[in-house]
């Protein structure tokens, strides 16, 4: 399969709203990511609705309409099946914490502080929750049959009609912390997102397993630029390859991070969450920022090697110093020498799987 067609169908497997990413942070306490994205879905939601004098289930639809076409049809979907529950919720002028509460995407567990956003109505948030939560189960029966338990506690996003299956592929894909397109698997891709070379040095031949960002040089590079480093070829008068003229005293050094959102750079959008400044234009990149898990490990301070572009200027901005970089600047055989396999909700526990992802260039 040649690389653009192998890769308009990754792209199209990704066509998924910017909510289905909540099920891939690591669960927490009281809800976790499904009670943050549901919190900011409603809030914004409801805004939208204040602002341009409309029904939810219009604001909800008016948002869809943001997201890049791909994207349309499983916002759409969402809305159909849960903007009338949600219209029932908000005309008892609930807030979006109480929303979300009702339907069990929030909840409080034990010995837990009750979270909340915004300021508490008098009854709070167990009022008529059992009601409301038997209301989503059945609309959800009636569907697919998700839920056998009406009194299910803590609902997640991706057990939404439309949703669940988009949701249990991308996990698949973003658990393995690989390149989702690398023919030769030695852990490199030549594209950019779904863990590319964002993420680690761009590989230079995708179908040769031994050519790869800082993989040891065959026969000194003199044919093949087997790490990546733009460097082959022999001095015609000396008979010496370039590689060893030029690098096989530097002692070339790559970098590898292993971290959590920080390491990897994790950002969201400002626009995102006021309504005030929803655009189409808000939501150009998100097919890229899905694509990279909402991180930007390009622009981090451990392998960032690019300042904000234009295109990314109305995301996030500010040059580029890394470590990487400056490895780089000291010595140029180290080009793309660089792996970043940080983990949005990583923990120190989990180190010792995401180890298994890290390229051996040894």
């Amino acid at each position: 399969m040649e690389y653009h067609s192998l890769w308009s169908t990754v792209k199209i497997a990704f066509a998924v709203f910017l909510f289905v990413q909540s099920s891939l942070v690591s669960a927490d306490a009281n809800g976790g990511a499904s009670c943050a994205t549901c919190t900011v879905i409603v809030a914004l939601a409801e805004q939208t609705s204040v602002i341009h004098n409309e029904s939810i289930v219009h604001a909800l639809d008016r948002i869809c309409g943001y997201l890049p076409g791909t994207y349309q049809k499983a916002c759409k979907e969402f809305v159909d099946f849960f903007g009338p529950i949600l219209i029932d919720i908000l005309m008892e002028d609930d807030t979006p914490d109480s929303v979300c509460h009702k339907l069990s995407f929030c909840f409080t567990q034990s010995g837990k502080q009750e979270c909340s956003l915004f300021p508490k109505k008098a009854y709070g948030f167990k009022s008529r929750k059992i009601r409301f939560t038997r209301d989503l189960v059945v609309n959800m029966e009636k569907d697919k049959a998700y839920f056998k338990n009406p009194m299910r506690i803590g609902i997640k996003i991706c057990d939404l009609p439309g949703i669940k299956e988009i949701c249990d592929w991308i996990k698949v894909v973003f658990d393995n912390h690989d390149p989702g397109v690398d023919l030769d698997s030695d852990r490199f891709s030549p594209y950019e997102t779904l863990r590319g070379y964002s993420w680690r040095g761009k590989d230079c031949d995708d179908a040769n397993g031994e050519v790869h960002p800082g993989a040891k040089p065959i026969d000194s590079d003199m044919v093949v630029d087997s790490n990546c480093n733009g460097i082959k070829g022999k001095d015609p008068i000396t008979g010496n390859t370039y590689e060893d003229l030029l690098c096989s005293n530097t002692e070339p050094r790559g970098i590898a991070l292993l971290g959590d959102s920080i390491g990897a750079h994790f950002h969201l959008p400002r626009e995102w969450f006021n309504s005030t400044e929803l655009s189409v234009e808000a939501f150009e990149l998100l097919p890229f920022i899905l694509e990279n898990e909402f991180d930007w490990p390009e622009l981090s301070s451990t392998t960032g090697f690019m300042n904000a572009t234009d295109s990314m200027q109305r995301v996030i901005h500010g040059p580029t110093d890394s470590l990487y970089y400056r490895l780089w600047q000291r010595n140029h055989c180290n080009f793309r020498d660089f792996q970043n396999i940080g983990v949005n909700g990583a923990r120190s526990g989990s180190m010792a799987e995401t180890i298994e992802n890290r390229s051996d260039n040894s």
